[in-house]
């Protein structure tokens, strides 16, 4: 599993991304709703015992459903919580470790995918065009 995000040094500089494959919506009063699909085989012997749920269905809070929403692979994990902040105001520190912990479980679970600092400045360099000298 991924270390936590919240306790890496560059943590407010981290640009998260939605992954393509997972499936969400939003329902009529704007909370989001996460679908994770259980097929894996512990999974599947488990649901043979219990008839449990294939699709397991996530409803965020109102934070949760704000902050999933401005995830885009362009805001850096400082821009979202500034975000945050000022919609529904409280401690900052409060407010970026629980925004911490809700990335670290995002990822694990593979909602999203997360840049690094270090990703982003390789990325820009791979970019770069150099002017030829004449």
């Amino acid at each position: 599993m991924f270390r936590s995000i919240g306790k890496h040094k560059d943590f407010l500089d981290f640009i998260p991304a939605k992954a393509g494959d997972r499936q969400w919506a939003v329902d009529q009063t704007g909370i989001v709703v996460l679908f994770l699909r259980r097929n894996g085989l512990v999974h599947r012997l488990a649901r043979a015992f219990t008839g449990g749920p294939e699709l397991l269905r996530v409803r965020l809070d109102d934070e949760g459903s704000l902050a999933w929403q401005l995830i885009d692979g362009k805001k850096s994990v400082g821009e979202i919580g500034m975000l945050l902040e000022r919609e529904f105001g409280g401690g900052v520190p409060s407010l970026y470790k629980k925004l911490g912990i809700f990335l670290t479980v995002l990822k694990n679970h593979r909602f999203i995918t997360i840049k690094t600092p270090v990703h982003a400045e390789k990325a820009a360099q791979k970019v770069k065009i150099t002017p030829k000298n004449e």
